[in-house]
């Protein structure tokens, strides 16, 4: 048997018929770019968010870069942001100029451990930027207080977050510029790199507006050095007619979740996420310090597993940080010991028994059950 980790091919198929007749709608108005339909598909996700302005873009990437350049944060700022993300996310800080400042995670939910930021605040902190990860969201209520207290950009890189009860995320820093991805691992995948920025600020929406197309305005003006970020039409149709089934989707890879946790609940060297009803499960990820020996094993048997992550951001090459003292435990052993387990609403359930079948199996022949 063998099993992707990411199974955009098989919702390709289930899809087929209904992606060539939009692409065929689409493309035959020639409005490959900048069509109707994107419009319609910012409108939907305003509506979903309670957000008054959404901008779609080329990739949540860049909606983490326009978001830090609503917030002001010029070279030489500080960005306060977890020790434990994709590298996407540190990276736009970085892009701006701006030096990283660098928080760890609760071991057992990998999200930044939000009683930790405020000794990281200085003089020079522009922004907080809060990553929501592997389908669990940071708890806002301190970070409002925070940006309040000290003038403080929030931005939300909720690229592994988006789901069909949006508005009861967005609404917890209503002040904050949220961030989206639709990349093709995401819970509502496009065929090619694409995102979205939502925000209650017009200036923001504007100035976004503006970046998305080589800096020009609303008037048709240059006003500003921009970038080529668009979301293509078809993209948006794609996007737009699967919305409806979020809901569906999210019921699935909870069932899934729920599988694992019940099938793998009495192995001692394996923590299994925690059971978080408000998670829409974009990620299964497990810790052992067997990690590296059960991927290669689930391998050898046609189960592709992967590591998220790997890494510390605080580690990357790019990263010239003078805080290199700290250490972040935390986030230290999830790059060691995380690995990530297939989870998508086209998994069968006989695929899910084998995923969980070879689990125990390797765990019973190491004596670790």
């Amino acid at each position: 048997m063998k099993i992707p980790f990411i199974g955009l091919d098989r919702h390709f198929r289930r899809h087929e018929n209904l992606f060539l007749k939009l692409a065929k709608e689409t493309w035959s108005t020639g409005r490959v770019i900048d069509g109707a339909t994107v419009g319609k598909f910012e409108t939907y996700l305003s509506e979903l968010s309670g957000r008054r302005y959404c901008v779609s873009l080329g990739s949540c990437t860049d909606a983490l870069k326009i978001a830090l350049q609503c917030a002001g944060v010029k070279h030489g700022d500080e960005v306060i942001v977890t020790a434990y993300s994709f590298a996407a996310t540190v990276s736009a800080i970085v892009a701006m100029g701006a030096r990283p400042v660098f928080v760890d995670i609760d071991p057992s939910s990998f999200l930044m451990l939000t009683e930790e930021i405020e000794c990281k605040i200085t003089p020079r902190t522009k922004a907080i930027m809060i990553v929501h990860l592997f389908g669990s969201n940071v708890s806002m209520h301190k970070i409002v207080e925070l940006s309040a207290k000290y003038s403080l950009g929030i931005i939300e890189d909720a690229a592994q977050s988006f789901c069909s009860d949006l508005r009861s995320l967005t609404s917890q820093a209503p002040n904050s510029t949220y961030c989206i991805s639709f990349s093709p691992t995401k819970n509502l995948p496009a065929f090619s790199n694409a995102g979205a920025l939502l925000t209650n600020d017009k200036s923001s929406a504007d100035l976004a507006l503006a970046l998305r197309q080589y800096g020009k305005n609303r008037e048709k003006e240059f006003c500003v050095p921009g970038m080529n970020s668009r979301l293509p039409t078809h993209e948006a149709a794609f996007l737009l007619s699967r919305v409806k089934n979020l809901k569906e989707w999210e019921n699935r890879r909870t069932e899934i979740a729920r599988y694992y946790r019940k099938g793998l609940a009495d192995i001692f060297d394996l923590q299994l996420p925690i059971d978080n009803s408000a998670s829409s499960w974009h990620k299964f990820v497990l810790k052992t310090n067997q990690r590296d020996q059960l991927h290669h094993f689930l391998s050898s048997h046609g189960i592709e597993t992967q590591f998220h992550y790997n890494y510390l951001l605080a580690d990357l090459p790019f990263i010239n940080n003078q805080r290199l003292s700290e250490t972040f435990p935390a986030a230290q052993d999830a790059k060691r010991q995380c690995l990530s387990l297939p989870i998508y609403a086209e998994l069968e359930n006989d695929e899910v028994d084998f995923i969980i079948s070879m689990i125990r199996q390797f765990f019973e022949e190491r004596g670790g059950q």
